[in-house]
């Protein structure tokens, strides 16, 4: 392991990644025992994440200096976007779940939370706090892909398959 410093705040939390790649829901989506109702009300909240988190990469994008570095937030936001958005709409039409009905329904109140402190950190803080409070997010799917990649080989569930293969292509 290197010496950055993701390298030291990743190794001097081990516990709370452990916790993260063992958790019963992440388990179970990845080896597909994950009963479907509790995927659909995930895709639910997560869609509405993505939309905050888009308004967070705009709100960043808009404090920042640097034109190379508000390119590449710009990229990541563009990518988001184009391909998280667009998988999730396919992934609702899957699920026989409509747009327009998600987008009715209130976030949960740990969601609407981080939601919240996503927005404030990203409008009350500096252009780099709000990059910071927003790493969790595509840190912890990578490392979840990578961790159950061969549990998701022999998922039987070809949506949950699908939709975890998105974050091993990251």
């Amino acid at each position: 392991m290197g010496s950055g410093i993701t390298e030291l705040l990743r190794s001097s939390s081990n516990d709370i990644w452990s916790r993260i790649l063992n958790h019963s829901f992440v388990i179970e989506l990845f080896n597909g025992s994950l009963p479907m109702n509790k995927f659909n009300f995930y895709v639910i909240q997560d869609y509405n994440y993505l939309i905050t988190l888009t308004k967070c990469q705009a709100i960043i994008v808009s404090k920042l200096e640097d034109p190379q570095v508000m390119r590449t937030v710009l990229e990541l936001a563009l990518a988001d976007v184009t391909t998280e958005l667009e998988n999730y709409n396919k992934l609702l039409n899957r699920l026989d779940l409509r747009l327009e009905d998600i987008i009715k329904i209130k976030p949960s109140p740990t969601n609407t939370a981080y939601m919240n402190f996503l927005l404030n950190t990203c409008t009350l803080g500096t252009p780099y706090e709000g990059l910071v409070a927003i790493l969790p997010c595509y840190w912890t799917y990578l490392e979840i892909a990578r961790y159950h990649a061969e549990r998701l080989k022999a998922n039987p569930i070809d949506v949950y398959r699908d939709w975890a293969r998105v974050y091993l292509s990251l």
